[in-house]
């Protein structure tokens, strides 16, 4: 089990080996690989003595590891309204966007002003010009509502970025990030929404961004699964998250 770099100099091995068809752990040496006896392991201060080569380590990381794993997650069935497409090294993942409030609002208030403008061309003459305007920009509405079903969030993964965009845009920015810098893959929930979110790594620190919000936690979870699936993430339990 390969394990990223988390201390230097000889702490940057396999300090936990898992036995084969077993349900308990054995601690070896960083350094030499050696299993390491019992009596030479602190659980409470969580630091090991090789008696080979003498190489003291921590071990604390692994405990916690082996204390906090979860059954395998079971896996999820792609949801109605979600496309994968794959090509190469590329995965692009699509869904429907959920409906917004500025896709209800100017549906709600376009009559207003065509028929207000209306009402004043044949009781007070006010401009055809603007009157027919009125009505023209009125069919946008419309046009967004017919439309909807095209409406679509896109998520792109390659080797080096992940790409979020939306189409149309509605003011929403495109963003990118690092796939380098993405460390977890969790869902939380808020105001109705299961929200995916991204520990991402900073130069400040780590810090929680929303990926995509939805409404279905079905769709949170298939996209949760295949994102940290594509960027060979091992799941890991987050403070808050759905469970």
């Amino acid at each position: 089990m390969e394990e990223k770099k988390e201390y230097q100099h000889k702490l940057d091995l396999k300090a936990l080996e898992k036995r084969k068809n077993s349900s308990f752990y054995k601690i070896s040496c960083p350094s030499c690989g050696q299993s390491i006896p019992a009596d030479d392991i602190n659980i409470q201060d969580k630091i090991a003595k090789c008696g080979g080569c003498h190489a003291v380590f921590p071990f604390e990381h692994k405990l916690n590891a082996l204390l906090t794993a979860r059954k395998p997650k079971q896996t999820v069935l792609r949801p109605e309204g979600i496309d994968l497409y794959a090509y190469q090294n590329e995965l692009e993942i699509s869904l429907r966007q959920d409906v917004q409030v500025m896709d209800i609002l100017p549906w709600s208030l376009w009559p207003i002003f065509p028929i207000l403008f209306t009402i004043l061309f044949f009781n007070q003459g006010f401009p055809l010009t603007i009157m027919l305007a009125s009505w023209m920009v009125g069919i946008f509405p419309l046009m967004n509502l017919f439309t909807f079903s095209k409406h679509k969030v896109y998520i792109t993964m390659d080797e080096v970025y992940l790409n979020i965009q939306w189409r149309p845009k509605k003011l929403i920015k495109d963003k990118r990030f690092l796939v380098r810098d993405i460390d977890q893959i969790y869902i939380k929930k808020l105001n109705g929404y299961h929200n995916v979110v991204m520990i991402v790594n900073q130069p400040s620190g780590q810090k929680e961004i929303t990926l995509l919000s939805v409404r279905s936690l079905s769709k949170a979870r298939f996209l949760e699964q295949e994102v940290e699936k594509y960027l060979k993430i091992e799941d890991r339990e987050v403070l808050g998250e759905v469970k």
